[in-house]
């Protein structure tokens, strides 16, 4: 491995201005084309790195006074407010001679101290070609642009589907020709710092949790009205929700499908990542059972303090509640055990064909997964063994601590389960 180099033009001490640091940082981040700072407090004082995409990493460090100065800079000239309680959002563009850079900011309070992250966001002007019009008229709608428009270097292709946050679109790298799908924050949302900051964390968490199983997000930007966008690889699998649709799966089909995700949550909380709103709507499933697991914009990156108050605030949830954990319903720290406690309610719903709690509204079905037991696990397929229904009530403990406490210990009790269902006539039942 690489060692991370030093930063060379960031002087450090406490004799410096807390300005002059950051406003190098700022030319040094511009001029290197880094892809995020990211400084953190801790108990000695403040660390700096600068990401520089396949580059290693450049690192420094400073006292605790001076950080906090230099993040409160940053702050200052984006525009935010230190004094508001969540987390902020804003915008800084930075020239230097011809070139150029905009990085979205975050800027959060921890025990610790001020913790700042800036990442480069991808505009016309920053490396990439110009279009002759760059942004067309708007549909009549206000949301989307036409068809024949540019969204960077990406020219879009029609409507892929929307939700509550944004609309996706299917498109392509000009220069490429790649095919992508771009996600484009709806307009009323656009100066909603929350959701800008949801955003950010959804571009964060899905490239940091690299794996075949979870869809890859490339890029991310803002268009000239304001709307932020994420670009993304194109699925065009349908989801295990539409699968389940059709009814319950087969359960040597129903393991498989929650071996690859348990997989691809395994990937995901070895780099801190935790999904926290997984659910079939949310599993993508090729014709040949192939997973992709998408949509990290409720995810949380453990040790970042990347949970944004309001996740939690005025009764605001983030999650699904037929899949909610009972720490997640009640409005309470999650893990990695979250995520574990999601795939057990999907499983049992890939083996009955339902949903483990069902209600007349959301609290009832949140109370359902606070207090009472996991229901019994029926196939319509037949008689399940008995490490099938083991599995399940071990992943939807009530307890955090009585749950499966990593993925990798509930991947080899579904490779159990998996070998126990390939057994022919009688031999399925004996113990494995």
């Amino acid at each position: 491995m690489v060692a991370p180099q030093v930063i060379p033009s960031v002087p450090v001490g406490e004799d410096v201005s807390a300005t002059r640091i950051a406003d190098l940082l700022l030319l040094a981040a511009t001029g290197r084309r880094a892809t995020a700072i990211i400084i953190e407090p801790g108990g000695s004082g403040h660390a700096i790195t600068l990401e520089l995409g396949p580059r290693p990493p450049a690192t420094a460090a400073l006292p605790g006074a001076v950080g906090d100065a230099v993040v409160a800079r940053l702050a200052l000239i984006a525009g935010l407010d230190l004094g508001a309680p969540e987390e902020q959002v804003g915008r800084i563009r930075v020239r230097v001679d011809a070139a150029s850079a905009q990085f979205l900011v975050l800027v959060r309070a921890t025990p610790d101290g001020l913790e700042a992250e800036l990442r480069r966001v991808a505009d016309s002007i920053d490396g990439a070609p110009e279009a002759a019009k760059e942004h067309e008229d708007h549909a009549a709608d206000g949301d989307a642009p036409r068809s024949a428009s540019r969204v960077g270097v990406y020219r879009l292709h029609g409507e892929l589907g929307r939700g509550g946050m944004g609309i996706v679109y299917r498109a392509e790298h000009v220069a490429l020709a790649k095919p992508v799908a771009i996600k484009v924050l709806h307009p009323e949302m656009a100066k909603d710092s929350a959701v800008a900051a949801r955003f950010v964390r959804e571009a964060r968490a899905a490239s940091r949790a690299h794996h075949p199983g979870i869809v890859t997000v490339n890029d991310f930007g803002t268009l000239p009205d304001g709307r932020s966008f994420l670009v993304m690889e194109l699925i065009e699998w349908p989801t295990l929700e539409t699968a389940l649709g059709k009814g319950a799966l087969a359960p040597v089909r129903a393991i498989a499908v929650a071996r690859q995700i348990a997989a691809a949550l395994d990937a995901a909380h070895a780099t801190g990542v935790v999904h926290r709103d997984l659910k079939p709507a949310n599993v993508f499933l090729s014709p040949d059972d192939r997973v992709k697991i998408g949509d990290f914009g409720a995810a949380k990156v453990v040790g970042s303090s990347s949970a944004l108050p309001s996740d939690t605030q005025m009764g605001t949830f983030m999650g699904t509640p037929y899949y909610m954990s009972p720490e997640q319903a009640g409005g309470l720290s999650t893990d990695r055990r979250t995520d574990l406690y999601a795939l057990g309610c999907t499983l049992f719903e890939m083996l009955t064909g339902r949903v483990p709690y069902d209600g007349d509204s959301s609290l009832q079905v949140l109370a359902s997964h606070i207090a009472d037991p996991v229901p019994s696990v029926q196939s319509p397929h037949g008689p399940l063994p008995d490490t099938v229904p083991r599995i399940i009530a071990r992943a939807m403990a009530k307890r955090a601590e009585d749950r499966y406490q990593a993925a990798g210990e509930m991947i080899a009790d579904l490779a159990a389960a998996a070998k126990a269902l390939d057994r022919g006539g009688w031999r399925r039942w004996l113990p494995t």
